[in-house]
């Protein structure tokens, strides 16, 4: 399978290991990801704070960039609800569609198919999946972690419903999902950095009614909040917070597991250690 692929500004820097790890990830299924040419910034908090049609104009120009008639797979929550939000934007307003095609003399098709790489998975046969499987997570009990960015309203959402998602796959291969009431609370995302004490309390919060719901680990779809629940916990006791792709290509027989979690502040091989997974 193809699939046109938006790495965006999180994990090209920040989040390089989600990207390592997707990339171990699609290798073990026969995935052939093709990176957007020439691709920018889908103009993230920041750029859409200031200037919302600038930040807009910053999507559509990456979906400018897609080949007709083939599906953009990004991993970061916030970049789909971006390119989701342009392409409203350009159904509501021809005229601004008509003004950007012009300036860059390519077509933008506002109905093209832009998912999350949990989708993806998602429609792969679960028998599929096992049969690729080389380790398993028994033992290990996890938090799912959303995050609000993929919890939006059907106008941006595309009515896709990603609640039970990363349950189902990481259940699939014996890890224990625990009840717990913070799976879409916000993790402060960009106040991290303009308002920290705000980011800390909710972090705070997050983390630590996982652990008291029994959970050993956090596992998020999200590298901005994946980023947050590391360098915004104060607590004196912190469990880790993996990108699902990681505990996924370790799952499916990736060796190079150690470098991923150089990147992390809270390191995670004593517990995958300690349930015997690695």
């Amino acid at each position: 399978m193809k699939l046109y692929y938006y790495p965006g500004c999180s994990l090209a820097t920040t989040a390089k290991e989600c990207n390592r790890s997707l990339m171990e990830v699609t290798k073990f299924l026969d995935l052939e990801l093709i990176d957007i040419p020439d691709w920018n910034c889908c103009g993230s908090t920041s750029a859409h704070s200031i200037e919302r049609r600038v930040a807009l104009d910053l999507s559509l120009r990456n979906l400018s960039l897609l080949p007709r008639d083939e599906i953009l797979m990004v991993m970061c929550p916030n970049c789909l609800h971006n390119f989701h939000q342009s392409q409203q934007m350009i159904k509501l307003d021809p005229h601004r569609r008509f003004i950007l095609e012009n300036r860059w003399q390519r077509p933008i098709d506002p109905n093209a198919t832009v998912i999350h790489f949990l989708e993806v998975l998602a429609e792969m046969d679960p028998k599929f999946l096992k049969a690729k499987a080389k380790r398993e997570l028994k033992g290990l009990k996890i938090a799912p972690y959303y995050g609000c960015m993929l919890s939006r309203p059907p106008l941006v959402s595309f009515h896709r419903c990603y609640r039970g998602l990363i349950e189902k796959l990481m259940e699939s291969f014996g890890a224990k999902t625990v009840l717990w009431p913070n799976l879409t609370k916000c993790c402060g995302t960009f106040l991290s950095a303009a308002k920290p004490p705000a980011t800390i309390e909710a972090v705070n919060q997050i983390i630590g009614t996982a652990m008291e719901s029994g959970a050993q680990c956090l596992v998020t779809a999200c590298a901005m909040c994946q980023l947050n629940l590391e360098i915004r916990c104060t607590l004196k006791e912190k469990i880790p917070t993996f990108h699902f792709t990681e505990l996924l290509g370790i799952v499916l027989g990736a060796e190079d597991w150690q470098s991923w979690f150089t990147h992390h502040l809270v390191d995670p091989v004593p517990l995958l250690e300690n349930k015997k997974i690695v």
